[in-house]
């Protein structure tokens, strides 16, 4: 095995280690009954999946507080979020 290729081995490790190190420490949202809600690296990414999938048509992209990553909601829990913070 090649020197470039042991040491691309080593750096995807690496990487990789250091991606659940990450996730570990922002852990992404979950729904009330378990299940993983959907989550952005970007608002972008949110808005184009709001405009192309039926069921986040209509929803707010919106950075979440607790993981970090963007989420999809309705407005109106938005607005109750708000009010009861």
């Amino acid at each position: 095995m090649s020197k470039d290729i042991t040491l691309a081995k080593v750096a995807l490790k690496l990487l990789l280690k250091r991606l659940d190190q990450k996730a570990a420490e922002n852990p992404h949202c979950r729904r009330l009954d378990g299940t993983l809600r959907a989550w952005f690296t970007s608002r972008e990414a949110a808005e184009a999946v709001e405009a192309t999938h039926p069921n986040y048509h209509g929803d707010v992209a919106h950075l979440c507080q607790h993981c970090g990553y963007w989420h999809l909601s309705r407005p109106q829990w938005l607005e109750a979020e708000r009010r009861t913070n």
